[in-house]
């Protein structure tokens, strides 16, 4: 992200913070009345004493409204502020009273310093979210998610204008979508309906947002009941969707959990779960059930919004640093336990205090506290229920946390993607490392009677002092080595006779074996939740070590294979490219020692031989030698450069002078094949340090199969220039072209392509090899530009000698 962009967020988010700030501030004037009321089928009704006032006297009117809800009383008392009177009329007994009472402040100062708390909590980890993860989408949707909440916090109901309500509504319906957009998120993307559900979700919270704002501020404005109840409609309307959309969310982040592909991605969902866990449970607990029980919550809605707060705390631990703790420490199994007996004897005494909520009764009050007491007695003394807790908290939270089938053919895909026997070993140790959870985890692999340990990080070599005595002693296992005490009874196994295992950590040792062979050793600590290994367990250690075994058997095997197949078909390519070379080689010696053998026996005849017809033969036999002295020096420096003998003199010198010289051996040829050569030599001087030899060498070779290639266009170009610290002389034909796949092959010795008019040009493939290797011994290179059917360039670039 840019910095304009950073900035640009961090300006809305102060703009949003002084708005809610204000709005806070004018939420501390909010007033209510100085009276406990209640809703009944009647109406608006005391729910207590107040002044002359007995219980059940029913409200009429508010400065001559009429009430019905309780929706009505806030509707109204919303307009004036803490301070302010308003004129009552209650009807009890068939008589009309009529009072006037002073509005009391509707949140107290410790509510608002929690809400402040809170809200800011908020905000300060969205600031932090989005600074330290700003590249990151999940983290910029969470910083949405933080600040629409903390909106939504810092604006609690009360006599706000249009706008500051409008900004609530805003928020309000924000939070479900970006709720839902985050479990698309994060740990990582999910493509699978995310378009069709957040195209939907938005399209239903924006009718709902317009339709009660529209409808809001136009009761505001004409101060109208009738439209503050159609609000009020449409409001809850929308509380129902915003529950389904967080149903979902939290659906989609559990279904997220069951098909996370590795233990990190876990691991961050377990922090967001146990947020999710702890802010809704402490709010269903501890406020909504005593509510519709007792009639009020066990402790303050404040304390409630701080037990809340855990929810920004998880998110943000989850998406910056999700390992900054243990969150298996966290989930161990007495805290567990102590959960689950806590919620259960909650439950029972939530349902026996309702039954005592209904009765009315004193005596079923005392049964309320003496059932709960009960409860406590029976969870602390009676064995069996504590057992029956602890043995569902295993077998559900503890016992195994993977589906069988599914982590085995994932394991079995993982494996054939291996393509040597330390890749499987890895694979096996992330895979038993992440389902299992060990304390320590090593892997052993035997080479030829030799101990070689698969390298994976944060192992370590706890036990490699162990490696010989396991292997003397445990070679011919055919099943589990293990302590008892770390294997679930009834599980069959070889005893841990060795000493000093224990002491180490060791639990269990899985042999990794073949028919007959022991391939390795998985070995094994104890487990990170002190749970022995189960039945599931110990299958699924027999299972994967023993497709490990089998796997790195199988690659071996064909590692061999292909060793052994690739050695022949090198010595059968060598064989074939020594007999190419030679068949080449022959043909290339053979065509000019004909020509020089054919005109040399012309001379012969001397009286039927003019003088000009003799010196065009001499110039014939001239330009063959020539040709034939450059083919018996390509093959010596070819053979002295595989030796490593082949040494350069390098002494200054000019390359337009070596390439006009070059060029002047190939008149005879140029004249006899009717090339037509362009020559754009520089007009400024070209000083090399170079072995001239060799430069005349390699640019006689690039010469020579720009002539060989050209076909029928018999053009060649010949060109000198200076690019910046280099010399450069290029030479380019107009005929038959290279192909793409073979550009860089080309300069390989002996490589041949396998175009039909390559194969009859004939050729060793040793010229552009040879090329290469004078242009890298000259500290320069060779490159070349083609495209087939149109020609070739080659470029050849030499440093420049410095002027002294």
């Amino acid at each position: 992200m840019s910095s304009a962009r950073m900035k640009r967020i961090l300006i809305a988010d102060t703009a949003i913070l002084i708005v809610c700030l204000f709005g806070l501030y004018r939420s501390a004037h909010r007033g209510t009345l100085p009276m406990v009321l209640r809703q009944t089928d009647s109406g608006v009704e005391l729910a207590a004493a107040y002044g002359s006032l007995a219980p059940g006297a029913l409200l009429l009117r508010i400065d001559g409204n009429d009430i019905r809800t309780r929706s009505d009383v806030e509707f109204y008392v919303d307009q004036y502020e803490r301070g302010d009177e308003v004129a009552l009329e209650f009807s009890y007994a068939n008589e009309i009273t009529r009072l006037v009472v002073e509005l009391s402040p509707a949140y107290s100062v410790r509510y608002l310093l929690v809400v402040i708390l809170c809200g800011g909590l908020y905000v300060l980890i969205a600031l932090i979210v989005i600074t330290r993860q700003e590249e990151n989408r999940a983290a910029r949707v969470l910083h949405g998610l933080f600040m629409a909440i903390a909106v939504m916090y810092f604006l609690p109901w009360g006599p706000h204008g249009p706008a500051i309500r409008l900004l609530y509504f805003l928020a309000y319906t924000a939070v479900p979508w970006l709720f839902l957009y985050l479990t698309f998120l994060f740990p990582r993307e999910k493509t699978t309906l995310r378009k069709l559900s957040l195209r939907l979700s938005a399209a239903v919270l924006l009718v709902l947002f317009v339709s009660m704002s529209i409808v809001y501020v136009r009761a505001v404005q004409v101060n109208s009941l009738e439209m503050y109840r159609q609000y009020m409609q449409i409001f809850n309307i929308f509380r129902f969707i915003f529950s389904v959309i967080l149903l979902v969310s939290a659906g989609n982040f559990i279904h997220s959990y069951r098909t996370a592909q590795t233990e990190p991605e876990r691991r961050k969902l377990r922090w967001v779960l146990l947020g999710i866990l702890i802010g809704p449970t402490a709010l269903i607990m501890l406020w909504t059930l005593p509510q519709v029980v007792f009639g009020r919550g066990l402790i303050a809605e404040e304390f409630v919004l701080l037990i809340a707060s855990s929810i920004p705390l998880t998110f943000a631990v989850s998406v910056i640093r999700y390992h900054i703790l243990d969150i298996d420490l966290i989930f161990n199994r007495s805290l567990v336990y102590t959960g689950v007996l806590a919620v259960t004897l909650m439950i029972y005494a939530l349902v026996v205090g309702g039954v005592a909520a209904v009765a009315g009764t004193v005596t079923v009050k005392i049964s309320l506290l003496a059932s709960a007491g009960a409860a406590v007695v029976i969870a602390l003394l009676f064995q069996p229920l504590r057992s029956q807790i602890q043995h569902f908290v295993d077998r559900t939270f503890f016992r195994i946390q993977y589906n069988y089938r599914e982590t085995h053919t994932r394991f079995a895909e993982k494996l054939k993607t291996c393509l040597s026997g330390p890749a499987a070993g890895r694979c096996l140790l992330q895979q038993v490392s992440e389902i299992l959870l060990p304390e320590h985890i090593e892997l052993i692999l035997l080479d030829d009677e030799k101990f070689r340990q698969v390298e994976a990080g944060r192992y370590g070599r706890r036990w490699h002092t162990f490696y010989p005595a396991i292997h003397e002693q445990f070679g011919e296992a055919t099943g589990l080595v293990a302590d008892s005490g770390s294997l679930e009874p009834g599980i069959r196994h070889k005893p841990v006779g060795l000493p000093g295992l224990r002491e180490a950590g060791l639990a269990v040792i899985c042999p990794l074996r073949t028919t007959g062979t022991v391939l390795g050793y998985l070995l094994l600590g104890v487990k990170k939740s002190g749970l022995p290994y189960f039945v599931e367990d110990a299958d699924l250690l027999t299972t994967t070590t023993t497709e490990t075994a089998l796997t790195i058997d199988r690659l071996r095997l064909q590692e061999k294979w292909l060793l052994e197949h690739r050695a022949a078909r090198k010595l059968e390519e060598l064989n074939r490219a020594q007999s190419q070379f030679v068949s080449s080689v022959t043909h290339e010696l053979k065509t000019p020692l004909t020509s020089i053998k054919m005109f040399a026996e012309m001379l012969r005849k001397e009286d039927e031989v003019s003088r000009q017809k003799r010196l065009e033969y001499l110039d014939i036999m001239e330009g063959e030698i020539e040709r034939l002295t450059r083919l018996i020096n390509t093959v010596l420096d070819f053979a002295q450069i595989e030796r490593g003998t082949k040494r350069y003199h390098r002494e200054p010198d000019e390359l337009n002078a070596i390439v006009r010289d070059v060029l002047k051996t190939f008149q005879y040829q140029f004249k006899m094949s009717n090339f037509t050569v362009e020559k754009r030599i520089s007009t400024q001087p070209l000083p090399v340090l170079a072995d001239r030899d060799a430069l005349i060498e390699a640019l006689s070779n690039l010469i020579a199969n720009a002539m060989k290639y050209s076909g029928d266009e018999r053009l060649l170009e010949v060109s000198t220039l200076q690019e910046g610290e280099m010399a450069v002389c290029s030479v380019a034909d107009h005929g038959i072209g290279i192909a793409p796949e073979e550009q860089e092959a080309i300069f390989e010795p002996f490589y041949r392509s396998q175009e039909v008019t390559v194969q009859r040009a004939g050729g060793a493939g040793l010229g552009l090899s040879l090329v290469r290797h004078v242009a890298e011994a000259h500290a320069g290179s060779i490159s070349v530009e083609s495209v087939p059917g149109k020609g070739s360039r080659f470029v050849l670039r030499i440093p420049v000698a410095e002027e002294n």
